[in-house]
């Protein structure tokens, strides 16, 4: 399924419509990729080296199809009215995502569409973002204060390593990827039967054997961000615990 730009030749003025304000999945430049809106239980297609991604201007709108309902996407803004005369110009505008759909389609779009757009959106905002590399601070060099977020330090990670170019058995290899793919598939399952939701590998050996090529590969394959624990710099474990809540903050 295609989202793309549409100008409407009849009216559907009287067509209910759902206002989303602050949706989480869509900035105020939302990306809309084509074929990223696409049916549940299909296959999710690549997308085309050098494609153009679209936003949505002001008042623009799009016409989407999923599972055979047609609905209209539109970006509004408005500005809060006030009794109160500022010299320093306009309040602040509001923006809002306007759908419309028809009447008999209501309880497919509220049902299933809406979430399917969720998550579709994070989805893209995931694949979208830069990968991170984090690194504790020492509390003595640095001091935290009150700002725990400066516990990590992060720089771009750009690690060229995957399972294509890991030099390993191929069986192993093909276990290990599909073993990571269950663990991402598997957070319900881990919700289900009361335990943690993570997953653990132990990688040893001599300087120069392929561990830290492995991480990168996983991390790469699974799109994760890396932590670095330096152990040297974590003065007691109520300082180590500090680093690993701060860790699953972020996922």
């Amino acid at each position: 399924m295609q989202s793309t730009p549409t100008s409407r030749s009849r009216s559907t003025s009287s067509l209910p419509t759902v206002i989303c304000e602050a949706m989480p999945m869509l900035p105020s430049k939302p990306i809309l990729e084509p074929i990223f809106l696409n049916r549940p239980n299909a296959s999710t297609p690549t997308r085309p080296a050098g494609s153009v991604a679209l936003s949505i201007d002001d008042y623009e709108e799009i016409t989407d199809v999923y599972n055979g309902v047609k609905v209209w996407w539109t970006r509004s803004k408005s500005f809060p009215k006030s009794n109160v005369i500022s010299f320093y110009g306009r309040d602040e505008e509001r923006r809002a995502y306007v759908l419309t759909l028809r009447r008999r389609h209501r309880d497919i779009v509220v049902g299933s569409y809406l979430s399917h757009v969720l998550s579709e959106g994070k989805a893209i905002a995931k694949r979208n973002r830069r990968q991170r590399l984090y690194t504790n601070i020492s509390r003595d060099n640095n001091g935290w204060g009150d700002d725990e977020k400066m516990m990590w330090r992060h720089v771009a990670f750009d690690h060229p390593a995957t399972f294509d170019t890991l030099a390993m058995d191929p069986e192993k290899k093909k276990d290990i990827m599909d073993d990571l793919v269950a663990f991402t598939k598997g957070k319900e399952y881990y919700r289900e039967i009361g335990k943690a939701w993570k997953r653990g590998y132990l990688l040893y050996g001599p300087p120069g054997t392929g561990k830290s090529t492995m991480i990168a590969a996983m991390a790469n394959f699974l799109h994760y961000d890396v932590y670095d624990l330096e152990l040297t710099a974590v003065k007691d474990n109520t300082e180590l615990r500090k680093l690993m809540i701060e860790i699953s903050k972020r996922y």
